[in-house]
């Protein structure tokens, strides 16, 4: 089996913590970072992985399993139906989008379709 090809949109301190855990992952590889932050670039490069400075080019032209979402909060949600509706399988959180008080929602886009999000309080949990 392959390993699964993970994105990280946002590189800020809790995105380098998400890096380090996927480091210590098997089975699954940082593909692309998406970020504009000025350091990004050298971060992908040092963690062998592609860089874009706006996430949406990293969805439109990487093939993806799924993505890590390490941005502000009050992003999360539309981060995360971007993602899901340009085909990538997961969409992982560390901490509650401020929008929902439970561990899980149902996201409705102007697309139609419905996707289940979840969100994890201690970190990326992968089975």
């Amino acid at each position: 089996m392959r390993d699964q090809n993970i994105g990280l949109i946002g590189a800020g301190a809790i995105g380098q913590t998400h890096i380090s855990t996927l480091d210590c992952l098997p089975g699954f590889r940082l593909a692309a970072i998406a970020d504009p932050g000025p350091a990004t670039a050298a971060i992908a490069e040092s963690s062998q992985a592609s860089w874009f400075a706006a996430y949406r080019d990293m969805l439109e032209k990487c093939e993806l399993d799924g993505v890590i979402v390490a941005t502000p909060n009050e992003l999360h949600v539309d981060v995360c139906i971007d993602c899901l509706e340009r085909g990538c399988r997961y969409c992982w959180k560390s901490r509650s989008p401020t929008r929902w008080p439970t561990p899980c929602a149902w996201l409705r886009p102007a697309s139609g379709s419905v996707y289940r999000y979840w969100w994890a309080i201690t970190g990326v949990t992968i089975r």
